[in-house]
């Protein structure tokens, strides 16, 4: 029906179409220090990304909690503190004084409590601003674990998992793939909480029965959904084969009363697996590894439907999964042959991408900004500008002389042009395209007209990250140029719904206008609108973010670059010195 509506040809079952979460349109007000303690924490979440379904959630959604919401931006400095703190412990020769973190931690984590409870004081609490509350929860759950106070940390996550019941998240999860991810999260915890015993079993009650009929209303969607769905299912069976368990004997009533229990929920495993061969049979592109989790987490929930309770002295020993040998052997080929494509995949060899200042660099910052946002494995090879016109000395690895250019080791491949370069690695890399051909199209062209065209902006708003230049009058030329990205960024987000130019995912359209966000935030330009608002998520976006930052620490200034900035306008901050 979206699609029909949408006048786009029906791909099956996608991922969430809900937008964003608005949380802001810039980043909150910090001093030098708190962003210093955001470089730490953004420096380990990317090194610790990888998870089932929502890295996404983690390289994207995360980054713009913090950079937009006060509550999560203090939460996770405070966080970062604490980690800083325990590396010194460990010798890190790159940490600060333990003491000032220690300090430092308490200062954000009350910082974040304040911002949480002004959330609480308002009459009504938008779909955001309980996000943030449970954003924020999460890492003052972290904060708690991190020196090992479980007491604490399960009280936390005890009270937060009964905010979810209480504000009935699940059903936002239509509504904004952020509300989705947040709920993966918990429903998760809630599971590896049980099974590791730091939180006691809740009573059979079917907890999650009341969510699972409303998600079960709805279209499964995405392999994330069937997750959670399965995952409600799965807290529910423990819980009541738990406590069954705990018992010291049982009787053929008490036994009875379990089956009843897990007949209910059988019925509602039944749907799920009924949805989830719908939810494959439509949707082609979800990724092997989430496909065999699911497939595997449905033969051991089977198992578990089906395991017998008497006699009860035998149940749940080894001789109790006698009968399942075949479903456990079908469990570990699909696992084998899951890890079997990841390998076939995932090339042992990486590209080599040259690239020049991140502080001067647009060209080289488009293709570097997809690679990270798209997952795609590369060496940097950063070359820094001499202070002449040209740079005599590239030739040794491009054959114009010129930034960016891509060596491919596997092929023996040179690619010496942006697009090109974005094309070549969209050819093993299909993600970086938008998968709706009506969506590529536009995609392509809008990368194509930023590739070949604005000529004033690129003239008159010379990239350098690191100042902030006051432009003075805009001409008519530069105003044209401000009008036409207005409406190409409007039509991108009408035509498909955002929070993207061309839909839902990042593309290499998104990567060819990142220096036109890093561009106007330097010299306080502006757009209105959506369009506005895309230019603001653009700038957020972590690999944009950590471009920037980069750029901003590299010490070489190259004088012809910083003079074409500047051509005798006001600088009202250098960012490197700033910090």
């Amino acid at each position: 029906m979206r699609c029909r509506s949408g006048g786009r040809r029906c791909a099956g079952f996608l991922d969430s179409v809900g937008p964003s979460l608005r949380l802001g349109a810039a980043p909150v007000a910090s001093c030098p220090e708190e962003r210093r303690l955001n470089r730490y924490f953004l420096d380990q979440l990317h090194s610790a990304v990888a998870d089932e379904f929502n890295g996404e959630y983690w390289r994207y959604h995360v980054p713009r909690f913090v950079m937009t919401a006060p509550a999560v931006w203090h939460a996770t400095n405070a966080l970062s503190a604490l980690m800083w703190a325990r590396n010194d412990i460990r010798g890190d020769p790159a940490t600060a004084d333990r003491a000032k973190l220690n300090k430092l931690t308490v200062i954000q984590h009350s910082a974040s409590l304040k911002h949480v409870l002004q959330l609480t004081r308002r009459e009504n609490l938008s779909v955001g601003d309980k996000a943030v509350i449970i954003v924020a929860n999460f890492f003052f759950c972290a904060i708690a674990g991190h020196p090992g106070n479980i007491e604490t940390f399960m009280a936390l996550h005890k009270k937060t998992v009964l905010l979810l019941r209480h504000w009935q998240f699940w059903e936002y999860v239509d509504s904004s793939t952020e509300s989705m991810h947040l709920l993966y999260l918990f429903i998760k915890s809630v599971r590896i909480c049980e099974e590791s015993l730091l939180l006691t079993s809740q009573p059979p009650d079917d907890d999650w029965q009341e969510a699972l009929a409303s998600l079960q209303n709805r279209a499964p969607g995405s392999a994330i959904k069937a997750y959670i769905e399965l995952e409600m299912l799965w807290i529910g069976l423990y819980t009541v084969l738990d406590k069954f368990l705990a018992q010291p004997s049982a009787s053929t009533i008490d036994v009875a009363a379990v089956d009843m229990r897990r007949t209910t929920l059988q019925s509602r495993f039944t749907l799920w697996a009924e949805r989830y061969q719908l939810l494959m049979h439509f949707n082609r592109n979800i990724h092997p590894l989430a496909a065999a989790a699911l497939r595997v987490r449905c033969i051991l929930t089977r198992i578990s439907f089906k395991m017998r309770l008497l006699p009860f002295e035998h149940v749940a020993d080894e001789t109790c999964w006698d009968p399942f040998d075949d479903d456990f052997t079908s469990a570990w080929s699909i696992i084998q042959e899951a890890q079997i494509i990841i390998t076939q995949k995932t090339p042992d060899m990486s590209y080599s991408l040259f690239i020049g200042n991140k502080r001067y660099s647009s060209w080289s910052m488009r293709p570097w900004v997809l690679f990270k946002a798209v997952g795609v494995p590369f060496e940097e090879r950063l070359q820094i500008f001499k202070p002449t016109p040209r740079q005599p000395d590239f030739i040794a690895f491009s054959p114009t002389a010129k930034v960016p250019c891509l060596h491919d080791p596997a092929s023996a491949a040179v690619v010496w042009d942006s697009l090109a370069i974005c094309e070549y690695v969209a050819e093993s890399h299909p993600a970086a395209w938008p998968s709706d051909r009506a969506a590529r199209a536009f995609a392509r062209s809008a990368a194509a007209e930023m590739h070949s065209g604005f000529p004033a902006i690129r003239d008159q708003c010379s990239m350098n990250v690191g100042l902030r230049v006051e432009f003075g009058p805009v001409g008519e030329d530069l105003q044209g140029e401000l009008d036409r990205l207005t409406a190409l960024f409007s039509e991108g987000l009408d035509r498909f719904g955002g929070p993207w130019i061309a839909g839902p995912t990042f593309s290499v359209a998104d990567a060819f206008y990142a220096p036109i966000a890093s561009r106007m935030k330097t010299f306080g330009l502006s757009i209105p609108g959506p369009a506005g608002e895309y230019i603001d998520r653009l700038f957020e976006h972590p690999a944009v973010q950590q471009w920037i930052a980069e750029g901003i620490a590299e010490h070489s200034r190259e004088p012809f670059h910083e003079k074409d900035c500047i051509r005798g306008r006001k600088v009202l901050q250098d960012l490197e010195q700033s910090n």
